[in-house]
C-alpha cells in the first residue's frame, strides 16, 4: 500500500488521485458492515480534507502534486491544457472526421497539416485523430462493451458483491485493451 501511495505521488496525474477515491467511494456504497462503512467514510473524509483544506506538507513535491488534483484553478499546467482544448475546439469545428490516425502527436508521417496543440489525454487524441464522428463511435463501442459485461452478469441470478463488480470491471478492461 505504501508503494502504491508513493507511485501515485510521483506520477503527478490527477487520475492517480481519482481512482483510489472512486474505489473507496464504491467500497463505502457496497459495504454491508457498519464498522467498515464508518471507518471507510471517516478515512475518505480525512484524506479528502487533508488534500483539499490544508497546506500541510506543501514543502514535499509529491504531496504538492497530489494536492493539485483538488485545486485545478491553482495548477498552471491544467490551465494551459484548458486553453489548448479551447483552441483545439475551434480547429476541430472544421474537421468532423479529424486530422487522421496518428496525426495528433506530430508530423512523423509528413502530412499536409497536423494539430498544432498536443493532446493531453487519450480521449483528446482520439477526438483529434478521428473527429467528433470517431469519438462518438469510440464511446459507443466502449459503452456497448461495458453494458455487455453487466448484462451477462444480470442473467446470472446472484447478488453482486464488491469482488464480483471489481472482477467484471477488470474483465471489461481486458476486453478493451486486447
Amino acid at each position: 500500500a505504501i508503494c502504491a501511495i508513493y507511485g501515485m505521488g510521483i506520477s503527478g496525474t490527477r487520475a492517480a488521485m481519482a481512482v483510489p477515491f472512486g474505489g473507496i467511494a464504491l467500497f463505502i456504497l457496497v459495504s454491508k458492515s457498519w464498522k467498515s462503512f464508518a471507518f471507510s467514510t471517516l478515512a475518505f473524509i480525512a484524506v479528502f480534507s487533508f488534500f483539499n483544506f490544508t497546506t500541510i506538507g506543501d514543502g514535499n513535491q509529491y504531496i504538492r502534486k497530489m494536492r493539485s488534483a483538488f485545486r485545478p484553478s491553482e495548477d498552471a499546467s491544467y490551465q494551459v491544457r484548458v486553453e489548448n482544448r479551447k483552441k483545439m475546439k475551434g480547429l476541430m469545428d472544421e474537421k468532423p472526421i479529424g486530422y487522421g490516425i496518428g496525426l495528433s502527436k506530430g508530423a512523423q508521417y509528413g502530412p499536409k497539416e497536423v494539430m498544432p496543440y498536443p493532446p493531453d489525454s487519450w480521449l483528446v487524441a482520439v477526438w483529434v485523430e478521428t473527429g467528433i464522428v470517431g469519438l462518438m463511435l469510440y464511446l459507443l463501442i466502449h459503452r456497448s462493451a461495458f453494458r455487455l459485461v453487466f448484462v451477462v452478469a444480470d442473467v446470472q441470478d446472484y447478488e453482486p458483491t464488491f469482488e464480483r463488480i471489481a472482477g467484471r470491471m477488470a474483465l471489461h478492461e481486458c476486453r478493451i485493451l486486447y
